[in-house]
C-alpha cells in the first residue's frame, strides 16, 4: 500500500489516504486515513487516478518564500471528526511567521491566521487532472556570474 494524497475538487482540499488497489479501469482503489490519524476501519474508495498524488516531500515550516498572493496548501481541519489535511489557499498577508490564508471556495468568514509550520507551497490539481504550478515557486534556482575562469578555460 502507497501513501497518498487525494484531491476533492468541490472542497479544495487534499485528504490523505493509501492506494490499496487499481480497478480494471486503471482508476485507484484508495483508503482514506481517520481523525486519530490511523486508517482502521476508514473508508475506501475508487478515484480517478488523476487525483491521486504522492505526498509532497516535507516543506513544512522551511523553503520558499511565501508571501502576500501566494498559493499555499494549509494543514488544518474543519471539525474534530475529520482528520488533518491540505486546503488550498491564498496568503492575504504576512507579519513574521504568521499568514493570514483566505481558502479557496470558502467566503472571508473563514479566513485563518496560521503559523509557518502549517504551511507549504502549494501545486494544485484542476478538475481535469491538469497540475497547476504556483504563482510563485517555492524555489528559484539562481545562475550568479564567475568573476574568475576555471583552470580547465584558461
Amino acid at each position: 500500500m502507497a501513501n497518498c494524497e487525494v484531491f476533492d475538487a468541490e472542497q479544495h482540499v487534499y485528504y490523505r489516504g493509501k492506494v490499496v488497489d487499481i480497478a480494471d479501469d486503471g482508476n485507484f482503489i484508495v483508503f482514506y486515513e481517520n481523525a486519530d490519524s490511523s486508517f482502521e476501519g476508514g473508508e475506501e474508495e475508487k478515484v480517478d487516478w488523476k487525483l491521486v498524488r504522492e505526498i509532497p516531500r516535507s516543506t513544512v515550516g522551511r523553503g520558499g518564500e511565501i508571501d502576500a498572493g501566494s498559493f499555499v496548501e494549509v494543514l488544518c481541519r474543519v471539525s474534530e471528526d475529520e482528520p488533518f489535511s491540505w486546503w488550498i489557499g491564498t496568503v492575504k498577508s504576512r507579519k513574521g511567521e504568521y499568514f493570514h490564508i483566505s481558502f479557496r471556495g470558502w467566503d472571508s468568514g473563514h479566513d485563518e491566521v496560521v503559523e509557518r509550520e502549517r504551511i507549504r507551497p502549494a501545486m494544485e490539481i484542476n478538475k481535469n487532472g491538469d497540475r497547476i504550478v504556483p504563482r510563485h515557486p517555492p524555489f528559484q534556482k539562481k545562475i550568479l556570474p564567475c568573476s574568475t575562469k576555471p583552470p580547465f578555460l584558461a
